[in-house]
Order: structure tokens, then C-alpha cells, then sequence
């Protein structure tokens, strides 16, 4: 028994015979317009967090005397989130559907790009500040996945 679930705003009945290559659009054009610039915007935030942290690291490791190694450490922190990210994202969205997955990881990653000077300065409990900055970038990579 198998099913095949499709969003009902992208099927097309594929037997109609009126189809042709020049088809009208799929979405309306407000509607098209919208999650275009949506996910425009979304692609810039992405890469701008994503860049925030190599673009700063030099500063960080001044400020926090971090050799070579730790500084290699913390910029791959963030592969290491997000490749397992890529089948946890999958499925989820799957599940759940695109959007609402999406929508999530973007507050998830934003807040974790904001935090990254706080973090860096100040230690928590048992974590010193280079181990939360692992954490997360590592949990940005996950919510970018």
C-alpha cells in the first residue's frame, strides 16, 4: 500500500491534455511574488550568519587566546552540526512540512548568531567560553541543516 502525498497547491492533474510547456504559473502571482522575496531574504540571513563568526575570528581569538587549533576547531564546529542536520532537517520537514521547519531553524539560528559575543565572554556553570562557542556553532549548523 502506497500513498503519495502531494502539496495540494503544487499538483497538477499530468493526464490533462490542455498541459503544455507554457502552462500558467502554479502559484498566483501574489502569492509567487511573496514567497520568492521570502526565500531571498531568507538565503541573504542564512549566509550572513553563516559568515558572521569566520569574519570575526581574528578578534575572538585575540580576545580569548586561542591558538590555531582552537580556532580551526570552532570554525568546523559548524560542519559538524550541519551534516547531520541534513537527514534530521529531511525528515522533519517531511513530517511537519518545509515551512514550519524552516521557520523554526531561522529564529533558532538567529539567536544563536546574536548570542555569540555574550557567549564568548562570559563562562556558564561548567562550560568554559571556548567549549560554548563549539556548542554553538555546532547548534547553528544544526538549525542551518
Amino acid at each position: 500500500m502506497t500513498s503519495s502525498i502531494a502539496p495540494t497547491r503544487l499538483k497538477r492533474d499530468l493526464n490533462d491534455a490542455n498541459l503544455k510547456g507554457d502552462a500558467e504559473p502554479q502559484w498566483p502571482d501574489d502569492q509567487r511574488k511573496y514567497w520568492i522575496a521570502a526565500m531571498f531574504c531568507g538565503t541573504v540571513l542564512l549566509y550572513a550568519t553563516r559568515a558572521a563568526v569566520p569574519l570575526c575570528m581574528a578578534a575572538m581569538s585575540s580576545d580569548l587566546n586561542w591558538d590555531k587549533e582552537t580556532d580551526g576547531a570552532v570554525m568546523s564546529s559548524f560542519f559538524w552540526g550541519y551534516m547531520p542536520a541534513q537527514v534530521v532537517g529531511g525528515f522533519l520537514s517531511d513530517k511537519y512540512g518545509g515551512e514550519v521547519i524552516l521557520g523554526f531553524a531561522a529564529v533558532g539560528w538567529a539567536f544563536l548568531t546574536l548570542s555569540v559575543p555574550f557567549i564568548a565572554s562570559f563562562p556558564v556553570l561548567f562550560m568554559t567560553p571556548t567549549r560554548m562557542m563549539l556548542v554553538a556553532r555546532m547548534c547553528t549548523g544544526l538549525s542551518q541543516g
